[in-house]
């Protein structure tokens, strides 16, 4: 059974920044990120615990996008959903922004 995915602000910031930056490079940045967040999701959703667990916040899992991004989401079993909070490069200072 398919676990409901919701996207908050944060990471829909997150995304639409991202996507503004790849567009300095080129088409293929974005479409290579959208794909990556694609498979993401659908993995996530089927398998919501295949992505360890962040040892520095271990109430959130990460998973790794293309070109060094890092989602991260946290899973409400009894709901049967995902939020996912943040989409960060990896090179950010990433416990100050979860």
């Amino acid at each position: 059974m398919k676990y409901n995915i919701t996207i908050i602000l944060p990471a829909q910031i997150d995304i639409r920044e991202i996507h503004e930056y790849l567009s300095d490079f080129d088409e293929s940045s974005q479409k290579k990120f959208r794909a990556s967040f694609g498979e993401f999701i659908e993995h996530v959703s089927s398998m919501p615990y295949i992505y360890p667990k962040y040892t520095k916040k271990p109430k959130y899992r990460r998973a790794a996008i293309a070109y060094g991004y890092i989602a991260f989401y946290k899973i409400n079993k009894s709901k049967q959903s995902i939020l996912i909070y943040r989409v960060l490069n990896s090179k950010q200072n990433i416990n100050d922004l979860l």
